[in-house]
């Protein structure tokens, strides 16, 4: 035990491992080998602690120490790469029933509840998070175990009984950090169900009342995305510049330079929003999450101010170096597009097939495919890109290209025909559906 507490594990665990496996009556021993699981515990093995914890419940009976044991299991799932949360919660709620109701039992009966909450389990989470409620009243622990049933609520997909949760904490609580997280929470509430006026006035109550609050630039950058949404862009130009300079090292700081960006391009000068962008590049790493944002918003730039051969090397640069992020298949998309618009058919079909091969599952697919079928049109391969328009003709036909599909594969019918006058009558065909379509222009009277 000396050396244990010594801190010298590797001399003392193998002798108080040979003294409790040889004298398990000693009434030293359960105590021993609680020492033993706290100090793998301690050092961070849990799978051993785990192990050891286990031991002790299988060798041992004293109801304290079971108690002690059964926490300390519980403890030491939760630390293992994958938490087995229902075992875990299972051995809290014992270590509960054991602890009885002193302060010990209703942490571990929290902690349970806490384990099922992990696992996504809330209405089980829920009901023992009320269980507490009940018979701790009074434990230093009741304020966030009400906050925790009214996220249970939340998740379960009950927003009117969660929002009348987090409102009795913030009743119950208006000077404490829990409030403030409550009243974060009605506001995300109400963005969720769509109520955008009513999550607006949430944070404004948010922002007024919590001005040095750590949420606040949560709060902040909030109320500017929802006026963005709101298309009230000189608004959300100001609640983003106003989280840039009064809150700069907050993390919410890095989606506002972007979003900062993103009203200038709209409201101008847009020279201003690619200068934001172009420092936000210098001021936070290529790790960022908003960085790839930033890269497909000047790659934009390019393309739309005619530099088709800058644009085409920052999207390709984009999905190279960003190749799990949501926007490299749209990155690859416009590459392939830049590449045509410099009427280099050859390399755009690259990208487009680069794009189909890597995210077979993309909702890009079809246009992607559509535009594999005008370069192989323009590079005079008539018959594979008829293979390719009738492709999306078959498999994609609710989508807002199925028109324009008819018209290409017509005009490729058409072009064939001059080795083939079958061709011909295929392409009469095409026209036909593209002129009795929806989207075919008005007959002049």
């Amino acid at each position: 035990r000396m050396l244990l507490r010594m801190k010298k594990p590797e001399e003392a665990l193998p002798l108080l491992k040979r003294h409790i496996s040889a004298v398990p009556a000693d009434a030293a021993a359960p105590a021993l080998q609680l020492e033993v699981a706290a100090s793998f515990l301690d050092a961070g093995n849990a799978a051993q602690a785990a192990e050891e914890y286990q031991h002790y419940l299988e060798t041992f009976s004293d109801k304290p120490g079971l108690a002690e044991a059964f926490r300390g299991k519980g403890w030491a799932l939760l630390l293992l790469p994958k938490p087995p949360y229902e075992e875990a919660a299972a051995a809290f709620r014992r270590a509960y029933e054991l602890f009885g109701h002193a302060e010990p039992g209703a942490r571990c009966l929290v902690k349970a509840a806490d384990c099922l909450f992990s696992n996504t389990q809330f209405g089980l989470a829920a009901e023992i998070y009320e269980k507490a409620l009940k018979e701790f009243p009074d434990s230093p622990l009741a304020l966030q175990v009400r906050f925790q049933t009214a996220e249970c609520a939340a998740r379960a997909g009950k927003p009117d009984d969660a929002e009348k949760l987090f409102r009795g904490l913030l009743e119950a609580n208006p000077p404490g950090s829990l409030a403030e997280q409550a009243l974060l929470r009605i506001a995300r509430i109400k963005e969720d169900r769509g109520d955008l006026v009513a999550a607006l006035a949430a944070h404004e109550q948010f922002l007024a009342a919590y001005t040095n609050s750590a949420l606040a630039p949560d709060s902040l950058l909030a109320h500017g995305l929802i006026n963005f949404h709101l298309l009230r862009f000189e608004t959300a130009l100001a609640d983003f510049e106003k989280l840039v300079s009064a809150f700069s090292n907050a993390p919410p700081v890095e989606q506002a330079r972007y979003m900062q960006g993103r009203c200038l391009q709209i409201v101008g000068p847009e020279d201003k929003a690619i200068g934001v962008w172009r420092d936000f590049l210098k001021g936070y790493p290529p790790t960022s999450r908003w960085a790839p944002h930033v890269l497909f918003r000047l790659a934009e730039y390019d393309f739309n101010r005619g530099d088709f051969a800058g644009a085409e090397k920052q999207f390709s640069d984009l999905a190279a170096k960003y190749p799990e992020d949501g926007l490299a298949p749209s990155a690859l998309l416009n590459a392939g597009q830049s590449a045509a618009k410099r009427k280099e058919y050859a390399q755009a079909r690259e990208c487009f097939s680069a794009m189909i091969k890597k995210y077979p599952s993309s909702p890009l697919i079809p246009n992607a495919r559509y535009e594999q079928g005008d370069a192989s049109t323009e590079l005079g391969e008539y018959a594979n890109a008829v293979l390719i328009f009738e492709e999306i003709i078959e498999k994609y036909s609710g989508s807002d290209l199925l028109d324009n599909a008819w018209c290409r594969k017509a005009d490729c019918e058409f072009a064939l025909g001059v080795d083939d006058s079958k061709r011909y009558e295929s392409a009469i065909v095409s026209y036909k559906v593209v002129a009795a379509g929806p989207s075919a222009p008005l007959k002049r009277g």
